[in-house]
């Protein structure tokens, strides 16, 4: 019997945004190539694919098998969006090829195949560090919504829409607010992105994961109470389109779940108090119903909500030189943790991943295995599970 290797899943990271790990496979051309829009557009495409083939390639020699048993590769602007999702097919498709020409091996290890296979899974979302990049003319245009043809929401909020259809499995990420990113225009500081569009963004993105039931990962920094607004509202506004259809009789309890936040939100990289955690638990968790309409008044009956999960993670670049984080991480407890580098450059995943075990476990006192073991099924139950039908009952 091969034993099984127990590898840490990577919750968050950026790596597209990283520099290649073998720049010799990108292809070298001078900015005067670049003559015409037709040329440019082929020439970051070319970039796009080198990059995924450099990222893939590493991944396969250095990571998989080794270090990760799979990572969430975060986007932070439409731009993103096709490297992550070529690399999800590129690793894919490398262990099809490998698999088929070694039948005897995956026969042998059937059981261990998807701790050694890396899982890549592409998170689809515009970052608040990068929503000025959209263009105002352009991206910010109204267009029909695909969820509601009677919305009219931004074009790039539609063409997230279409996209995330298209990859059921793709959660929604990396979204939120931040209050201390800055930049300097004119000799004044501003933040990156006024935050009234950040708000409208992330509320659109919110109502997005909402409605397809997807996870969100979520950047707050000096934002919280924005943040929780936030969630707030949408959870209002999707609890009266909840009540309205169920007043109508146009609710089918066989075919829609009652949600009306994202089924997990994930708090990455937490930098908040320890009380924090738990008035967020608290406060996403808490019990919802929706009163059903009855002849008989005397035997009233309620449909529960599909109540939202917290998950949380501490990135080693971010949170481990904090002296608070260790009484944070006790706060969230080893069920609502996952593992996280929030890397942009791919050759520090690893050694962050082995430093980080070893000291969130010791920060639990568990042994380095449990804490895998655990937050390995944290993953899965905040990015592939989707069996939330069983929670709802009615009384």
């Amino acid at each position: 019997m091969v034993a099984l290797k127990l590898l840490p899943f990577d919750a968050h990271n950026h790596i597209q945004l990283g520099p290649p790990p073998n720049p010799l496979s990108l292809a070298s051309r001078s900015s005067h190539e670049l003559i015409d829009d037709d040329n440019r557009n082929v020439s970051f495409e070319n970039d796009r694919m080198s990059l995924v083939g450099s990222l893939g390639e590493y991944i396969r020699e250095e990571l998989q098998g080794k270090h990760l048993s799979g990572m969430a590769i975060m986007a932070t602007h439409p731009r993103d969006f096709s490297t992550i999702l070529g690399l999800e097919q590129e690793i894919q498709q490398q262990q099809t090829q490998t698999e088929g020409k070694d039948t005897n091996t995956v026969n042998a290890c059937i059981s261990n195949h998807l701790e050694e296979s890396m899982k890549i899974l592409p998170c689809l979302g515009v970052h608040p560090w990068f929503l000025h990049e959209l263009d105002p003319d352009v991206d910010w245009a109204l267009v029909s919504s695909s969820l509601d043809n009677d919305e009219l929401v931004p074009k790039w909020t539609a063409e997230l829409e279409e996209l995330l259809q298209r990859n059921p499995r793709a959660p929604v990420g990396e979204i939120g607010l931040d209050g201390f990113h800055f930049r300097s225009e004119g000799g004044t500081q501003e933040l990156t992105t006024p935050m009234d569009k950040q708000i409208e963004a992330f509320l659109l993105q919110l109502k997005i994961a909402t409605r397809l039931q997807r996870p969100v990962s979520l950047h707050c920094v000096r934002a919280m109470g924005k943040i929780m607004d936030a969630l707030d509202e949408v959870a209002s506004e999707n609890h009266k389109r909840w009540v309205a259809k169920v007043e109508k009789g146009v609710w089918n309890h066989e075919d829609d779940e009652l949600m009306v936040l994202p089924p997990r939100i994930y708090f990455h990289a937490f930098g908040g108090k320890a009380s924090t955690v738990t008035q967020l638990i608290k406060t996403l968790e808490k019990p919802r119903r929706i009163k059903l309409p009855q002849s008989n008044t005397k035997q009233k009956k309620f449909v529960k909500i599909t109540p939202t999960k917290v998950y949380f993670g501490f990135a080693p670049p971010v949170n481990f030189q904090s002296p608070k984080t260790p009484s944070v991480i006790q706060a969230v407890g080893l069920e609502r943790l996952v593992l996280e580098t929030d890397r942009e450059d791919i050759r520090a995943v690893g050694p962050d991943c082995q430093q980080a075990v070893p000291w969130l476990a010791s920060v639990l006192g568990i042994s380095e295995e449990e804490l895998v073991r655990v937050t390995n099924a944290n993953v899965q139950d905040l990015y592939y599970s989707r069996e939330t039908s069983s929670q709802k009952s009615a009384t």
